[in-house]
């Protein structure tokens, strides 16, 4: 009966870290980021670690406005998103979001202070 309880508690207290963790952790990471511009278009790519895949959608939209609001939007954005680190070094992204703007959308990067 003790073994029981021991492992009861154990199993508990695993389960609070976890939660923990995932709570307390960034929704997402961006790791890697490329950009690619020549006269008149600009294309980025973004490789971003994602720490809580349910609602990626939302997690995506978080990710656009604020690059779009950092660096200004370009004319096409590529998201890659993985779950881990080793995910993205062997190249196994679990979801891709392209975004296509036209040129009255796309805007010039703010000004530097």
């Amino acid at each position: 009966m003790k073994k029981c309880k021991i492992y009861l508690a154990a199993i508990f207290i695993m389960a609070a870290l976890f939660t923990a963790y995932k709570t307390w952790s960034p929704e997402y990471r961006i790791c890697r980021s490329f950009s690619y511009s020549c006269t008149d278009y600009r294309e980025t790519e973004l490789h971003v670690i994602i720490n809580r895949p349910w609602g990626v959608g939302e997690t995506i939209e978080k990710i656009v406005t604020q690059y779009n609001k950092m660096n200004g939007t370009p004319d096409r954005l590529v998201i890659w998103c993985y779950h881990n680190e080793d995910d993205m070094d062997q190249g196994r992204e679990f979801y891709k979001a392209e975004f296509e703007c036209g040129k009255d959308m796309v805007t010039d990067p703010p000004e530097a202070y």
